[in-house]
């Protein structure tokens, strides 16, 4: 009989409970980019959106907020649906598939419209906010809202595009290993870019401003956790290393210390001639896990070190007496971070054990801040052997 009660009792918790998972918060994320469509003073805005796949639906269409306080006029847009795509499982953490696809976890949705703004100025603001920030985030006292914004100064830039992302944001990490998440933002303009880490954004801004989010206490497990300190845009999640940031590539470097749901607010500012003409932040939800993925690191079948071909073990790779530099190609399988190949990690030995040093490694082409392909320079030229 105690067997049966405790059965009903975990039964009526699962459907009681089931509901709010169901329908709970959903946005992991989001963006907001512009570029002109040639008519003047008129933009075509983007807006991408991140949704938790166990939350709610996200809408069909959303009011976009715009306001310049230099000439103290505001008003709103639409914009409309026009894709949706799935987040799928990064390299080194697996992603659990609650998707309709199957390709992981989130799903982006992204947003197009159309603005006739009424002036030029060197503030135009961009504003998009939505109630239903992830509930799942561990980093913020009170993850209700989310808001994210675009600057434009079309009076020294009248038709100046925003910077644009090649690679989601939304990403995955693990506990104890060390990371460089490159961001891959560029501009069409060939403008300068500026990256920084600043405090996430909450509330309804239009036609007031933003403000910051109220972030969480540091948990206990981080030497930082001292006095009620509280978690803050330089310092978003946990980490055994100092959270650090690139200013010129937006590259960030870190270790995470715990399983957490943080958000990362990263703003990127272009430069034009000394003038900012326009500037985006971006509402990252990272995801730390447990542990990574094990990988096997490789080089491609028929290589040095590479998988057994034709019956033969290992390979070759084509160099000429004296050369200096190779080309070593990877598994395509398991590519590895274009920040994280470094010269340590490779050891070479000249004919009878005499070693040569590795003096740089760098990727030969990155593609969201990862390659398949690595340039080996030596100390010594290559002999015979």
């Amino acid at each position: 009989m105690k067997k049966l009660i405790t059965l009903l009792v975990v039964t009526l918790l699962f459907l009681v409970m089931k509901p709010n998972q169901t329908f709970a918060s959903h946005l992991a994320g989001a963006e907001i980019t512009y570029a002109p469509t040639g008519i003047p003073l008129q933009f075509l805005v983007k807006v991408a959106v991140y949704r938790d796949c166990l939350g709610i639906p996200v809408d069909p269409s959303y009011p976009v907020c715009y306001q310049s306080a230099l000439l103290g006029l505001n008003g709103t847009f639409t914009v409309n649906q026009v894709s949706v795509d799935s987040v799928g499982s990064s390299p080194c953490v697996v992603a659990q598939a609650t998707c309709p696809l199957s390709l992981g976890d989130i799903e982006i949705y992204r947003f197009e419209g159309i603005v006739d703004l009424p002036a030029q100025t060197t503030d135009w603001y961009f504003f998009w906010s939505s109630s239903a920030r992830n509930s799942a985030i561990t980093t913020l006292q009170f993850p209700g809202s989310l808001t994210t914004h675009a600057l434009l100064n079309n009076l020294d830039a009248p038709t100046n595009s925003s910077p644009v992302f090649s690679n989601p944001a939304y990403t995955r990490f693990c506990v104890g290993n060390f990371f460089n998440y490159v961001q891959q933002a560029s501009d069409p303009n060939g403008d300068s870019l500026v990256f920084s880490l600043v405090n996430a954004q909450e509330g309804n801004p239009c036609p007031t401003p933003f403000t910051d989010v109220t972030y969480a206490p540091i948990i206990s497990a981080d030497p930082l956790a001292v006095n009620g300190a509280l978690y803050t845009g330089l310092y978003p999640f946990s980490s055994i290393t100092p959270i650090i940031i690139d200013p010129a590539t937006g590259t960030m470097q870190f270790t995470p210390l715990a399983q957490q749901v943080a958000v990362i607010a990263l703003k990127v500012q272009d430069f034009r001639n000394g003038i900012q003409v326009g500037e985006v932040v971006r509402d990252i939800q990272v995801k730390i896990t447990a542990q990574c993925k094990f990988i096997q690191p490789g080089f491609a079948p028929g290589t040095i070190g590479g998988s057994t071909v034709g019956g033969v073990s290992g390979g070759f790779v084509p160099v000429n007496c004296n050369d200096r530099t190779i080309i070593l190609p990877l598994d395509t399988l398991y590519p590895i971070q274009c920040a994280s190949a470094i010269p340590s990690d490779f050891r070479t030995l000249a004919p009878y054990g005499t070693p040569n040093p590795v003096i740089s490694v760098t990727p030969l082409t990155c593609a969201n801040g990862y390659t398949d392909s690595l340039v080996i320079t030596f100390l010594n030229p290559l002999s015979a052997g």
